[in-house]
């Protein structure tokens, strides 16, 4: 009876997934300004996500300041506009957003997460963080810091 049991439910396991998938709507949205954007819609939980990508990269870094772009990419959720690195950072959590930003050879990638009952100001704070970045000092010298120390760390592990 034992093994009954076992194979029924390692069938259910195998099959529930199945039958709670769906198929995802992507739809093609041109902005105003002719921005085009695949948007999918889920209304099941309440949180709106944005993952975007605009040219840049580390391939336009200026010859010797190499990883200017992968500094820079560490500094646009440190203040931006009127707020300082402290002031945004609270504004972010008090919108209920991540923001997070990276570079490739080629791009520069952003993503945003935010309840979407706040939507109005975490877009508010990447649009300040895209178009006003403040690039302070003080956060220049920590995110600096911090990416010497990963370098150094990766030369120290013998996996990498």
């Amino acid at each position: 009876m034992a093994p009954l049991i076992t194979l029924l439910l390692s069938i259910l396991f195998l099959i529930l997934p199945a039958l709670t998938a769906r198929a995802m709507d992507i739809q093609s949205v041109t902005s105003p300004k002719g921005i085009t954007a695949w948007l999918v819609e889920d209304y099941s939980v309440p949180v709106v996500a944005i993952r975007f990508v605009f040219g840049g990269g580390s391939t336009q870094d200026p010859v010797g300041k190499e990883g200017l772009a992968n500094l820079m990419t560490g500094l646009f959720d440190e203040g931006a506009g009127p707020l300082d690195s402290e002031d945004f950072q609270i504004k972010l959590d008090d919108a209920g957003a991540e923001m997070s930003f990276d570079e490739s050879r080629d791009g520069i990638y952003g993503s945003m997460r935010m309840l979407a009952e706040q939507r109005d100001q975490a877009f508010d704070l990447l649009r300040l963080a895209v178009n006003e970045p403040r690039f302070d000092q003080l956060p220049i010298d920590r995110i600096r810091s911090q990416i010497l120390s990963g370098i150094i760390a990766g030369e120290n592990d013998p996996d990498t």
